[in-house]
């Protein structure tokens, strides 16, 4: 989410089965990395991960538009989700 703000865009993702959609989303364990590349590269990062050891996973697409698709869902406008992710904190403090 904070990546397609700074960047201007919107994404379409999926989920990991069996895991709780909020752990999928905003879980920050450790080992968990997000990557973005173009699709042309995408294979290459794949071979290159697998020859490291390292488990890798496709979880979705960087969109030109700020629409934000989780699992199937539209979940509209990324600026729905930019107004309180930047606000937030600070109505909080004022």
């Amino acid at each position: 989410m904070e990546s397609a703000m700074a960047g201007g865009k919107g994404f379409d993702i999926c989920t990991e089965n069996g895991l709780r959609i909020d752990a999928g989303l905003f879980g920050e364990s450790q080992s968990r990395v997000v990557v973005s590349v173009s699709q042309d590269r995408l294979g290459r990062l794949m071979k290159l991960a697998s020859e490291a050891g390292v488990a890798a996973t496709h979880v979705g697409t960087v969109l030109a538009d700020k629409v934000i698709g989780v699992n199937g869902e539209n979940w509209g406008a990324m600026e729905t989700f930019a107004t309180p992710y930047h606000e937030v904190i600070a109505s909080y403090l004022n």
